[in-house]
């Protein structure tokens, strides 16, 4: 899954769960995330992030904040064998 489709999924869980009140500064940190995690890792990478934020925000009704999505990124690419470079902001 590229970026862009990712995106498009999460705006509409937002959209239909959430609503759009502070969403813009978080899609912009939920775009820098999925975009290391697809250099890192791959588009298989990015379609698995995306679809915990999707459950999650179905889930909560509320939006995993920035922390956590880019904490969940960074262990799911370990656990995927990936190395996150050590400049990344993936990095911990």
């Amino acid at each position: 899954m590229d970026v862009e489709t990712a995106l498009r999924q999460i705006d509409a869980a937002n959209d239909k769960h959430v609503g759009g009140a502070g969403y813009e500064r978080q899609r912009e940190a939920y775009e820098s995330t999925l975009r290391e995690v697809e250099r890192v890792g791959g588009g298989d990478a990015v379609e698995e992030l995306t679809a915990w934020v999707c459950e999650f925000i179905r889930g909560e009704e509320r939006r995993p904040d920035e922390d956590a999505v880019d904490d969940r990124a960074a262990r799911r690419l370990d656990e995927r064998g990936e190395e996150v470079p050590p400049d990344s902001h993936l990095a911990g």
